[in-house]
């Protein structure tokens, strides 16, 4: 059965639609600042001119393993920054590209994340692919109150957090 395939786009993509570019085309400017200044606020981006979030965010926690991936293509592995605060992990990443026209455009992106009880902080690692995604991982020590067998007690704490 032939079938059209549809394209899959991202957020910003949204008046180019054709369904929708009338209702672009009769927005004043000013409404469409404001839209702007929202979807930069709310999507975790701050910036001159529209931004994206992370466009995937995995986490997951195992029985020996903490991990989170994200994608946020457009970055280098120096622009991003993770601290540990408590039970967070604070990811951040600043980027700032500079035009021919001397003009220079800054994305900014920060997310915390929980983490589950057991992970070791000290041993955290990250990597930053080619593609864009950026992985941080850290063992995890599951101990057994008194008593208990300590596999009852990991597949008590095995979960995914958000």
């Amino acid at each position: 059965m032939p079938g059209k395939q549809l394209e899959l786009s991202r957020r910003s993509a949204f008046f180019s639609d054709p369904f929708f570019a009338d209702l672009h085309s009769g927005l004043c400017d000013g409404v469409e600042k404001r839209l702007a200044e929202l979807s930069t606020r709310t999507l975790g981006l701050t910036g001159a001119g529209r931004s994206e979030a992370a466009h995937n965010i995995q986490v997951s926690a195992s029985n020996d393993k903490f991990q989170i991936q994200l994608e946020l293509p457009g970055f280098a592995p120096e622009d991003f920054s993770l601290k540990t605060k408590d039970d967070l992990i604070i990811v951040e990443a600043v980027h700032e590209a500079k035009n021919d026209d001397g003009s220079s455009k800054m994305r900014r992106f920060t997310k915390q994340f929980n983490m589950p009880a057991g992970v070791v902080t000290e041993k955290l690692v990250s990597t930053y692919s080619g593609e864009g995604v950026l992985s941080v991982e850290a063992p995890r020590v599951i101990s057994a109150p008194e008593g208990a067998q300590v596999s009852d007690a990991m597949k008590a704490q095995s979960q995914a957090f958000v």
